[in-house]
């Protein structure tokens, strides 16, 4: 079973810059992404069947919080079409 630990960090302003993401499989660290504001990204999901956005590369602009402001997903502005669209997190590798 894969398990991600998802880490952020703030700046001075409260504003998530920064986010770590490993994923372990039976408590084994199997990768470790981390992602910051402003670098490229390429799409590139773990599941074969999810499709959407899959190989779309794009600049991160921001992320996408739950009800205890924690993220779990990401903005992507993608460079094919300029247009802002939201992917998983765990499924952002560096580009």
């Amino acid at each position: 079973m894969r398990f991600n630990d998802i880490r952020s960090y703030k700046d001075e302003h409260g504003i998530i810059r920064r986010v770590v993401v490993t994923s372990k499989v039976k408590g084994e660290t199997v990768s470790k992404a981390e992602l910051i504001h402003g670098n490229r990204y390429r799409v590139e999901p773990l599941n074969p069947q999810k499709l959407k956005h899959r190989g779309r590369a794009g600049i991160l602009v921001g992320f996408v919080n739950d009800d205890l402001y924690n993220p779990y997903q990401a903005k992507i502005k993608f460079e094919d079409s300029g247009r802002v669209g939201r992917v998983d997190i765990t499924d952002l590798i560096q580009a």
